[in-house]
């Protein structure tokens, strides 16, 4: 993937919230080195809307859903000057927990619930027609449960659930935390000349990860009893 044309390796960076999109691009490949070294499948490339020179515009998009899910997005566009601009995205994504663990003493009592939020701010100076210069600083910061695995749950030789399964309750004795801080910041600097036009690309990103949930999906062991959903062996 490649967001504000800074290509993403890692899929904690290429999950980076989509929000106040100019355009999406899916480019057939091989593409160039401009996109990285791992681009012979081609490309998937996000374009953030840019700041505008001369203009002033706003909006803002707020979403309700269930389990007290809330979504917000917005954008301001600032004109600094005849030569500058400036552009300030946000989006806030966020639901309760839906999942409820009844194992007493518990590391975690509830699941599913997140908060995730992330901001954007770019700053245009074009001094001349000919040199363009954009400056993007981002950052997001996001806490929710890891992906949950449930033990035992499929009856044997079929596709079907087994009998009395329950979506809203997990019961686990083991802790489930997920946190993902990143931040980042890059540079496009073009000069428009008479038959070739010149193009430079910084960047830097950063992330900060931590994950924790329970592989064997269930409590206790055959070791450690009690144990449940059905058989857990680790």
């Amino acid at each position: 993937g490649v967001v504000a044309a800074i290509v993403q390796e890692s899929p904690m960076l290429k999950g980076f919230p989509v929000f106040d999109v100019a355009q999406v691009e899916v480019l057939r490949g091989p593409q160039g080195t401009l996109f990285g070294r791992n681009s012979p499948a081609g490309v998937i490339k996000f374009d953030s809307v840019k700041p505008m020179i001369g203009m002033t515009e706003s909006y803002a998009n707020l979403g309700f859903g269930n389990y007290g899910a809330v979504n917000a997005e917005g954008a301001v566009n600032l004109p600094i000057s005849d030569t500058m601009a400036a552009r300030v995205s946000v989006q806030s994504q966020n639901r309760d927990d839906r999942v409820h663990n009844n194992r007493p003493n518990a590391p975690t009592t509830d699941f599913e619930g997140y908060g995730d939020h992330a901001a954007r701010v770019q700053l245009l100076v074009k001094p001349t027609r000919e040199f363009s210069a954009l400056f993007n600083v981002h950052a997001r910061d996001m806490k929710g449960s890891a992906t949950l695995f449930r033990a035992n749950i499929m009856k044997q030789g079929t596709n079907e659930l087994v009998d009395g399964f329950d979506y809203g309750t997990y019961n686990t004795d083991g802790g489930n935390e997920q946190t993902l801080k990143t931040k980042g910041a890059s540079m496009r600097l073009r000069w428009d000349m008479p038959n070739a036009t010149l193009h430079s690309i910084t960047g830097y990103e950063s992330a900060d990860f931590y994950s924790r949930g329970d592989v064997d999906g269930g409590l206790g062991a055959v070791y450690a009893q009690p144990m449940g959903p059905g058989y857990i062996p680790f």
